[in-house]
């Protein structure tokens, strides 16, 4: 009984065509367009590719850090060592080698890195306004607040000669009481945040207290004058995001050396409604 074989519909008799690339060697398979010799060089060429990618990444950040860092593929990676605690080591042995090891993480400490965000930009000397007494910088608040039509940014600043060591608490408390009680200024002296800074300077930020009123609308004029409550349907009040800051610091700026104290007084306020 003869058999006759039946051809698979699926796999073509047809020659391989050539490579895309050499046009000269067949294809590996009929799933390719190239042979193996072109892809070869192909994926040799990608991968110095990406080395050479690799390595300028590499510079760039040597460049940028000032730290040569050793390739990726040269750093073994190894287990955390513990650090043992020497035998018989009291408690006060324990401390100074801790202090030691300390004293020489210092000098790294004071190298900051070039990638630290920065912080706010604080309020030059040169953006106050200088004024020989208190009584000048009251003036001048008086003559620009308030102002309804700008939004106001005032800095101003005087010196008065002191002791040596003068209590800047409570000078800049009293700043800001004469700021109250000589100027339209509106605050609360019992609403405030304080806070010393590192060369002993005191600062002292109010919430300005003057309510800036909200526009009123024909329906509330209405209901304001049917209405029987009139205090109930008053116009209510939002909170006004002006700020007062009074600072009082060491001063050394006098001709003779006199020790003395800086005063200054910063007052933002937006424009009234």
């Amino acid at each position: 009984m003869d058999i006759t074989p039946i051809s698979n519909p699926f796999v073509s008799d047809a020659p391989l065509a050539t490579c895309n690339l050499c046009h000269r060697s067949p294809v590996t398979s009929r799933g390719y367009s190239s042979c193996q010799n072109c892809r070869d060089k192909r994926n040799a060429s990608k991968r110095r590719a990406t080395a050479r990618k690799r390595e300028q990444k590499m510079r760039v950040f040597q460049l940028a850090t000032r730290v040569n860092v050793p390739p990726s593929h040269s750093v073994e990676p190894t287990k955390p060592l513990k650090r043992k605690t020497p035998d018989g080591e009291n408690e006060g042995d324990a401390l100074e080698r801790i202090r030691k090891r300390f004293k020489k993480m210092e000098p790294f400490k004071k190298h900051e890195s070039i990638f630290q965000i920065p912080s706010a930009i604080p309020t030059t000397e040169s953006q106050y306004q200088k004024f020989i007494s208190a009584s000048d910088l009251h003036k001048a608040i008086k003559q620009s607040y308030p102002d309804n039509a700008n939004p106001l940014r005032f800095h101003g600043t005087y010196a008065i000669i002191t002791e040596l060591d003068p209590d800047h608490k409570l000078k800049a408390r009293e700043v800001a009481r004469n700021l109250r009680h000589n100027t339209s200024l509106q605050f609360n002296l019992d609403d405030r945040e304080a806070y010393r800074s590192d060369d002993g300077a005191y600062t002292i930020h109010y919430k300005c207290t003057c309510h800036q009123s909200v526009k009123r609308t024909s329906s509330d004029l209405t209901s304001y004058f049917m209405s029987k409550n009139k205090a109930a349907l008053a116009t209510p009040k939002t909170e006004c995001l002006g700020r007062i800051e009074v600072r009082a610091e060491k001063d050394m700026s006098h001709r003779l050396g006199w020790p003395g104290q800086r005063i200054k007084v910063t007052i933002t306020h937006p424009k009234k409604l």
